[in-house]
């Protein structure tokens, strides 16, 4: 696999502290409503400062994608607890707006 059970262990270990209740962007329809309607997430992002390991994982990924590592995001961290969710959703904007 892309990381191993060690790095994966590392990420959640290095997450851990950070990670909070996911956000959402709302639709005008929408404002008012929590956020947890619609997603129950809790997330963080890592940056390679946070150690050697998190460099190399950061490097392995500008290889296999073929872009530099300056010109990435941070990598985004996940949790998802049972029956938590994050409803389907469109990723989309009005460029006339």
């Amino acid at each position: 696999g892309f990381l191993t059970v060690e790095e994966c262990d590392l990420i959640q270990e290095k997450a851990a502290p950070k990670m909070k209740y996911s956000s959402v962007t709302l639709m005008d329809k929408d404002k008012g409503r929590p956020s947890s309607d619609f997603r129950t997430s809790q997330s963080t992002f890592l940056n390679s400062r946070g150690g050697p390991e998190l460099k190399a994982i950061d490097d392995r990924t500008a290889s296999l994608v073929r872009i530099p590592r300056m010109h990435q995001e941070y990598a985004q961290v996940l949790k998802y607890e049972k029956d938590e969710k994050y409803d389907t959703h469109l990723d989309y904007f009005d460029p006339a707006m």
